[in-house]
This record gives C-alpha cells, structure tokens and sequence, in this order.
C-alpha cells in the first residue's frame, strides 16, 4: 500500500514517520514538506524496511499528481500560529486548506 503524508517534518507528521512502520500493509511512504519550519532532523534516522521517498514541495504552489496510485493521503502540512493567523486569514486558508483542494 502506498501512503503520502503532507507536513512531513512538522509536529504531527514527523511524529507520524517515525511511527508509521507498525503499520505492516504500508510499503512505500511519499514524505512532502515545504521546510517552513525547518525541521530536517525529522527526516533522518527512519525505521529501515519502509520505502520512503522526500519530496520539498510547496503544496499551495504544487498539485499532488505528481503520486499517481497512491491509495492514502494523511494532510498534516499547515501554518500554525493562532494568534497571528487573524491578521493574514485568506492566506492561512490558501494554505492549510485550499492547497488540498486544489490537488
């Protein structure tokens, strides 16, 4: 099974890669992140036995058929900031949520 996980180097998701090899169906993992928040240490030291392929993708720029058959998508890239996403709205949903759309 083939599974693409957006924000790969954020919070959730590099949680997520690290644990995604107890899941034994998953065969080949796509990683995307655009590197906002600078995280690489999340891609390093993955659990051998999982093909796993980075891409740096900005996905509010970039549309996701570039991953044909993959049969899951787990959406964990976004900007965070709560207190400062009132003063630019229209780009934080340009970004955590229309980017999906857009795919």
């Amino acid at each position: 099974m083939k599974l693409l996980i957006t924000g790969a180097c954020g919070h959730i998701g590099s949680y997520l890669i690290q644990h995604i090899h107890k899941i034994k169906k998953i065969n080949q993992v796509f990683l995307l992140d655009n590197f906002d928040s600078q995280r690489f240490n999340s891609i390093f030291n993955l659990k051998k036995g999982l093909n796993f392929k980075f891409y740096k993708i900005d996905l509010s720029r970039n549309k996701l058929n570039l991953f044909p058959k993959v049969h899951f998508v787990i959406h964990c890239a976004s900007h965070t900031n709560a207190q400062g996403s009132f003063k630019v709205k229209k780009e934080m949903f340009r970004n955590n949520l229309n980017c999906m759309k857009n795919n």
